[in-house]
């Protein structure tokens, strides 16, 4: 089941159709609160969490991350086929 793009709504922060579609194995650019960014492979799809916010998981990160801190690396995806 494919799954539906998430919803425009006034409280929820933009999160772009890249990220959405992110795969499990893709690389993206993770920024912490403090502004250190560092790469990181998703070891789970993204899903909505507590009725509005979109989180993911990444390897070498304990819990989910916003999905608005990761922005997927189109170099290191590129061809990438599942």
């Amino acid at each position: 089941m494919k799954k539906k793009p998430p919803k425009k709504t006034t409280y929820s922060l933009k999160i772009t159709t890249a990220q959405y579609e992110l795969k499990k194995g893709e690389e993206v650019e993770y920024t912490r609160d403090n502004g250190k960014k560092s790469t990181h492979k998703v070891s789970r799809e993204p899903f909505k969490l507590g009725g509005y916010t979109w989180v993911v998981y990444l390897e070498g990160v304990k819990g989910g991350v916003a999905l608005s801190r990761c922005q997927p690396i189109a170099e290191a995806n590129a061809g990438r086929q599942e």
